[in-house]
């Protein structure tokens, strides 16, 4: 196929940071037989996007404007939608173009926000439905609420995948001094609050470790979290992520919504032990899971203070990691833009 015949994505995401960012350039590397190209905003950090045809910025107005004329400028052969404010500025109408909508987590997740504010999403979401030719989810519950919006709705599973390159940056060694990390941005669906509550539960209870939060977003939980004495870095490049991770005791992910998280993929990669809170998007994994801030205090210091539990740990973190494999992403790719423009004929 020749340069001009390549087949065009064109991923519209209104959130280019954090683990939104890290998916993207993983989807662009697993297929670079297309022709990416990205309309972006909420550019949060310094680095550079992945290596696509071209980058476009969105403003703060007119966005839907923004995304009809690129559409009809560019041609794609399919608009990949990411996240949820883009998924409602690109399905406020009909496209020239099929498009696959890709929520990343829901925002009428449970625990995402307060019943009225989940209600009116939820509706949005139903709506939109009808100007999306297919869903492309993380996980299978991701797949029942698509299906709960649009009963009809085609759903593709594309899972997300690691990139880190552990042969180069080394696999996983506990400290000798405890360190317990998180990694995200500092907002209300990372939960910073949650994983305050559990430092000052495991000081109540008589132990403490080296905290750590690798990400940056609002003033006042990372102001909170801070005078608890966490370290919080800012954005790290992926070689600073694995470093961090690689000297870890525990990773310990406390999202109350996810689609998916990069950093718990992260984390298995280098054969970090994990423990996450216990949310519906990991109900079909065997990682170790946590409700309360409490019971996170508990597990953690089980885990610090026995190294048979923290080494099988290890090794559940290491099993998962094993079942993602990359080709796998390509195909899942391949498919769901196969479908989207199947189905908008």
């Amino acid at each position: 196929m020749s340069e001009a015949e390549r087949f065009r994505v064109l991923h519209v995401t209104l959130a280019y940071g954090g683990g939104l960012r890290t998916a993207l350039q993983r989807y662009i590397a697993a297929t670079p037989h297309l022709e990416h190209h990205l309309l972006i905003a909420g550019v949060e950090e310094e680095f550079p996007p992945a290596d696509v045809a071209s980058v476009r910025l969105v403003g703060e107005r007119g966005r839907r404007r923004a995304i009809v004329e690129r559409v009809a400028e560019l041609a794609p052969d399919v608009v990949h939608v990411h996240s949820s404010w883009a998924g409602f500025f690109a399905r406020r109408g009909p496209l020239s173009a099929p498009v696959l909508y890709q929520p990343h987590g829901f925002a009428f997740e449970p625990g995402a926000r307060s019943g009225p504010a989940r209600a009116a999403f939820r509706a949005v979401e139903r709506w939109a439905a009808r100007h999306t030719d297919a869903f492309a989810v993380l996980t299978p519950h991701e797949g029942r609420l698509a299906h709960g919006l649009d009963a009809s709705a085609s759903v593709v599973p594309i899972e997300n995948l690691t990139d880190l390159d552990v042969g180069l940056h080394g696999g996983w060694s506990p400290p000798a001094r405890p360190r317990i990390t998180m990694v995200g941005r500092v907002t209300g669906q990372k939960d910073p609050e949650f994983f305050a509550r559990t430092i000052e539960a495991a000081r109540a209870a008589g132990w403490d470790a080296e905290w750590t939060w690798v990400g940056a977003g609002d003033d006042e939980p990372t102001a909170r979290l801070r005078d608890l004495g966490v370290d919080v870095t800012g954005w790290l490049d992926p070689a600073g992520v694995a470093e961090v991770l690689r000297a870890t005791t525990v990773y310990f992910h406390t999202a109350c919504y996810e689609g998916f998280a990069m950093s718990i993929l992260d984390a298995a990669a280098v054969g970090t032990p994990v423990v996450a809170r216990d949310i519906a998007c990991l109900s079909d994994t065997d990682l170790s899971k946590v409700r309360t801030p409490e019971a996170a205090a508990h597990v953690l210091r089980g885990l610090i203070e026995n190294a048979d539990a923290l080494t099988a740990e290890a090794g559940r973190s290491a099993t998962f990691h094993a079942a993602r494999r990359p080709e796998q992403l390509t195909q899942q790719l391949d498919t769901a833009y196969a479908l989207t423009v199947a189905r908008a004929r």
